[in-house]
């Protein structure tokens, strides 16, 4: 079995029985894992936030379940709860903190259940697209995706969305970590009114569509020019509430799409080209989704001012 050095970070919250089937399918990779190149964190319990599972405080189970997994793993318990956009924060400072000389590094929500080569696939992948620098993220699954308007066959790219399972660039991470930090100060204080949020982030160039985690990161990638990559999914599958929210992908069987290392070799030829496809991709969405949220500022309170700033934002 083959060594494997890239960093992987995992979120884990309050759900036992959730943290064993993802720990344990990271541990039956096709490629040895390094565990102090792996990181978890188990957030705190808040019995009042919505995507708690349980009402009860099941944080040190899993806690238990990850030092049974992984005992010589950076394992971290929270006392108290972040939440999923302060968290992932954490797990990337850690990790892409000097003086390590980290150029990538693989981020796992608790519910990314990843098939046995998924670690090996990733590595390949990020070695194929390393020199392409505009190129910041890679993924084989995402949460918010522009696939309506596309057709999945294989060795087909997309422009990717949402944080669930993916490779980030260390370099991209510490070129936005002030700004994500900054932004993430305002999606989370109460005391700022919710056309308030809106308000503020397009004044930072930032046309949210949702106040939340994935979209922030999204919008601040596109304001930047960079580019997340995603392939059809068949090596994550999402054990969590998918779907529930509304803009989760289709949910795909693992092995019934085509993803396998002969794509990535296939994709080696076709990567250049494809490039300005999926940057057309990101536009096309910018394009389409400015009007939803145009249409939103103009039928809600305040209109005056946000007719000002969207004027502003064009005009730019």
């Amino acid at each position: 079995m083959a060594a494997f050095e890239i960093p992987v970070g995992i979120q884990l919250y309050n759900r036992p029985e959730v943290a064993n089937k993802v720990l344990l399918a990271l541990k039956n990779q096709s490629v040895e894992l390094d565990q102090k190149n792996l990181f978890i964190v188990v957030d705190g319990f808040n019995s009042d936030h919505s995507n708690q599972s349980v009402h009860e405080n099941r944080t040190d189970q899993v806690y238990a379940i990850a030092k049974k997994h992984f005992p010589n793993a950076n394992l971290v318990k929270l006392e108290t709860n972040l939440g999923i956009g302060r968290t992932l924060n954490l797990l990337q400072k850690t990790i892409f903190s000097e003086p390590k000389d980290v150029k990538w590094a693989i981020f796992l929500e608790e519910d990314s259940l990843i098939s046995e080569d998924y670690c090996e696939f990733m590595s390949k992948f990020i070695s194929l697209v390393d020199h392409f620098t505009q190129i910041v993220k890679i993924s084989t699954f995402q949460i918010l995706n522009y696939r309506t308007l596309n057709t999945i066959t294989e060795g087909k790219l997309f422009a990717g969305r949402g944080t669930k399972a993916y490779a980030e660039r260390a370099s991209w991470y510490k070129e936005r970590a002030e700004l994500f930090e900054n932004t993430l100060d305002i999606l989370e204080d109460t005391k700022i009114s919710t056309n308030a949020k809106y308000v503020k982030f397009a004044q930072l160039g930032l046309m949210m569509e949702f106040l939340q985690k994935d979209d922030l990161l999204d919008r601040i990638l596109i304001s930047k020019n960079k580019v997340h990559l995603t392939l059809p999914n068949n090596l994550v599958v999402d054990i969590g509430q998918i779907g529930s929210s509304g803009f989760t992908e289709a949910k795909f069987e693992m092995g019934k799409t085509k993803n396998d290392f002969k794509t990535l070799e296939n994709l080696y030829k076709t990567l250049e080209i494809q490039i300005p496809d999926v940057i057309s991709q990101q536009q096309q969405f910018i394009y389409s989704n400015l009007q939803i949220i145009f249409d939103g500022y103009l039928t809600s309170k305040n209109g005056n001012r946000k007719r000002n700033i969207l004027r502003k934002y064009f005009s730019s």
